[in-house]
């Protein structure tokens, strides 16, 4: 089963679909004198299938919120049982979801929104999957209302 590029708009917001196996933001690189994005070649790659596929919707404007789920291949050496188990359960190990999801808001930088800074809400989840993906969700403020947020996380929107 294969995965495509995806990139929808409806009432809710926007829905982009990545194909391939989620990784992080690597560190810059320093070679020549000059500092350097190692991944800065395959995000431009990522870049330009999505801006291909958007090319007739603008920028959000305002803030906006984002929901992204990483779904990640299970590794070659598991049994069958142990598939079974892992796609019942979470993903824990390397890479980590901090780096993935910064990787993926600057993937859609000046795409989706204007800039990275706009987004005020980011829930993020890795989860074992038969293939690698990663589904982004992005709302801008006041269609909100209208996006289902998990419940364990709106009871804590906003409170301190």
């Amino acid at each position: 089963m294969d995965c495509e590029y995806v990139a929808e708009i409806d009432d809710i917001g926007m829905r982009v679909v990545i194909p391939g196996v989620p990784i992080g933001q690597p560190r810059p690189r320093l070679g020549r004198g000059m500092v350097y994005d190692p991944d800065g070649h395959a995000k431009k790659v990522i870049r330009g299938h999505i801006e291909d596929i958007k090319s007739w919707a603008e920028p959000y404007q305002g803030p906006v919120s984002v929901v992204v789920t990483f779904e990640i291949p299970p590794p070659k050496s598991a049994s069958k049982k142990r598939m079974r188990d892992l796609f019942d359960g979470r993903h824990t190990s390397k890479p980590d979801i901090d780096n993935m999801a910064k990787r993926v808001l600057d993937i859609l930088n000046g795409i989706a929104y204007v800039d990275d800074n706009q987004v005020y809400i980011l829930l993020a989840t890795k989860k074992y999957s038969p293939i690698g993906r990663t589904v982004v969700t992005i709302t801008e403020d006041g269609a909100n209302e209208k996006a289902p947020m998990p419940e364990s996380i709106s009871a804590n929107v906003g409170t301190r």
